[in-house]
């Protein structure tokens, strides 16, 4: 199963695991950096795009950051 590993509602990572079980024990064993969630990962989504609480939304490219002057 495709995973996305999802750090404050982004995106940041790509693995696969057999089971989400087994994505969410690496989640809380630490072993996948500051990632605070997983969640199965949808044909068609990926990183930067967004999750929050399983429902996946392509990243808006209006939201990237602008400077300010």
């Amino acid at each position: 199963m495709t995973v996305g590993v999802i750090k404050e509602t982004v995106c940041v990572n790509i693995a696969v695991f057999s089971s989400l079980i087994d994505a969410q024990q690496m989640l809380q064993d630490g072993a996948l950096g500051e990632a605070d969630s997983v969640a199965e990962l949808p044909e068609g989504f990926g990183i930067g795009d967004r999750c929050i609480y399983g429902t996946w939304d392509h990243r808006d490219s209006t939201e990237e950051n602008i400077p300010s002057d």
